[in-house]
């Protein structure tokens, strides 16, 4: 019976690693994964009649009809998914691969992910402890630490006791890190300088070097002076912001428009929630190409500070399958001859500022600015240094 419902739980982690992109609408309704949460007929009854086109309406998703045939808690997900009507066919991507096709390797993967979380291990392998105490807090944990003990079952014979304490007993890694006087510094000293440390002294020494570490990693200084404060100091976000930014995290986007001369003639920023920097440059791409489409603009330039965008519209690099959706919108509204070149980071310094603007206003998504004097301050000072040729100039903090 454990057989069995090991085996189904691996045909159904593999059933929600396999996703159809919606284009034409060409995908079974009801036995394709094409809400990313499995087939609608594991969740709701089946009408072998109604495909794609019947839920269809006026270009818009019939919500009347999908009451009728789907449980309430579906039709949230389905309204979400663009309408079915391109002109490309349905296409199935495997989610655990970046190019979206199917590997042995990402399939053993993504089997392998379906274990449970350790408590103990979440804390050893914290992102800000150090590598070097991780390993050792790993190696104790895993009773793989020398002490005479451990040496014993080895077949290495040593005097059995402690070098470290007044009264010297066992050897062993109960002794040395819960009955003991002292800690592994001590033990140190003890077998190789022959020097008998007070406990206070050796907590103390431990901590001087794990907050030295800390400070050496993210280059400043760590306000605290005791275990529980530096635990505490690990939980707090780094900066004064209350959002987290990484890859993936929350992310925002931005551009310009500009003309010949460098007069800008509009400019936008975009809150895009939670996700990768590769979707967030291909969503503000979109979001700017449509803004352009509403005001008339044809015929524009695209400049990027992603390289690998700029392959993947040009076709050079493979186009990763969770932007795939998007950079054919790109292609579409470019044209056949869009013209896209990359350009450095200081030269995109207006459409950075903008980006990191779209962060913070997550209740509007999208800001469009369609005079110079609305554009944010700094956004706006750093489109005349570009206007008057002025270099722009990248902070690079040394180690």
């Amino acid at each position: 019976m454990a057989t069995w419902r090991r085996m189904w739980n691996v045909n159904r982690q593999v059933e929600l690693s396999m996703l159809w992109q919606v284009n034409e609408g060409s995908c079974n309704f009801w036995y394709d994964n094409w809400l990313g949460s499995g087939a609608l007929f594991l969740r709701s009854t089946v009408a072998p009649g109604l495909t794609f086109g019947d839920f269809i309406s006026n270009g818009a998703w019939d919500v009347q009809l999908l009451s009728r045939a789907v449980p309430q808690e579906i039709i949230l997900s389905i309204l979400q998914q663009p309408v079915p009507g391109g002109g490309r066919p349905d296409e199935a991507v495997w989610m655990a691969s970046t190019s979206g096709k199917f590997t042995l390797a990402s399939a053993f993967g993504e089997v392998c992910q379906a274990r449970n979380i350790s408590a103990i291990l979440s804390r050893v392998w914290h992102h800000r402890i150090p590598l070097k105490i991780s390993f050792f807090m790993l190696r104790l944990l895993m009773g793989r630490l020398p002490p005479a003990e451990t040496l014993c079952k080895l077949g290495f014979h040593m005097p059995s006791k402690c070098l470290c304490c007044q009264s010297p007993s066992c050897d062993s890694i109960e002794h040395l890190f819960s009955m003991g006087q002292v800690a592994l510094e001590a033990w140190n000293k003890g077998v190789f300088e022959g020097e008998l440390l007070r406990p206070a002294a050796v907590i103390q020494a431990i901590f001087s070097e794990v907050k030295m570490l800390l400070e050496i990693q993210f280059k400043g200084q760590v306000g605290a002076h005791t275990f529980q404060q530096l635990y505490d100091w690990s939980g707090v976000p780094v900066g004064g912001y209350g959002f987290q930014l990484g890859n993936p995290g929350t992310g925002g986007g931005g551009g310009v428009l500009r003309d010949s001369s460098g007069r800008s003639l509009f400019a936008f920023s975009a809150y895009l929630g939670e996700t990768t920097s590769l979707h967030a440059e291909t969503s503000a791409l979109l979001i700017g190409l449509r803004e352009c489409v509403q005001r008339g603009f044809g015929n524009v330039g695209i400049q990027l500070d992603s390289l690998v965008l700029v392959g993947v519209l040009q076709k050079t690099f493979q186009c990763p399958w969770h932007i795939r959706k998007e950079v054919w919108q790109i292609w579409q509204l470019l044209g056949d001859s869009p013209r896209i070149a990359h350009c450095y980071r200081e030269a995109n310094k207006v459409a950075d500022i903008l980006s990191n603007v779209g962060v913070t206003h997550p209740g509007q998504q999208v800001r469009v600015y369609e005079h110079l004097r609305l554009i944010p301050q700094l956004a706006r000072g750093a489109l005349r240094l570009d206007r008057l040729g002025l270099p722009s100039v990248r902070k690079v903090r040394m180690a």
